[in-house]
């Protein structure tokens, strides 16, 4: 999808930095993690990148909620990473604050191109789509 000089889109991109785990705090509740992305605002996710595969261990959302997924942890993106490549994240179990959490769903690169967004052009842009179900059981 390319959109004109003129699209804008809301709310305002936001820009997100990696950090290490360890500033963040929570080392201790992701210890798969080697490596933290800093949404601000007291929003983290918490990731692991190997030589196989990009995955999540969980987010914080500020003081409210904390999500931890188990082992396997939720695959994002995995190598080599080519148009088409699908990857099915099956089962993935975890925890939330209110209780616990079942995944499933697949990751699939589906789309690259040129975006074109708030008066901004970005080259090379490839698209990964996340096309998950999240099963919430509320225990508290």
């Amino acid at each position: 999808m390319i959109l004109s000089a003129s699209s804008s889109v809301t709310p305002t991109p936001s820009t997100q930095t990696l950090v290490t785990v360890a500033s963040t705090g929570y080392s201790a509740t992701y210890p798969n993690a080697n490596m933290a992305i800093n949404a601000g605002s007291g929003v983290y996710q918490f990731i692991s990148a190997s030589s196989t595969n990009v995955k999540q261990w969980g987010v914080v959302q500020g003081a409210s909620t904390t999500v931890v997924y188990n082992s396997p942890g939720a695959v994002f993106m995995t190598y080599p990473y080519t148009y088409a490549t699908t990857y099915t994240n099956t089962n993935v179990t975890g925890t939330f604050t209110q209780g616990t959490l079942t995944q499933s769903g697949t990751t699939t690169y589906d789309a690259y191109g040129t975006l074109k967004i708030n008066g901004r052009t970005y080259s090379n842009v490839a698209r990964q789509k996340y096309d998950m179900t999240y099963d919430y059981n509320y225990t508290s």
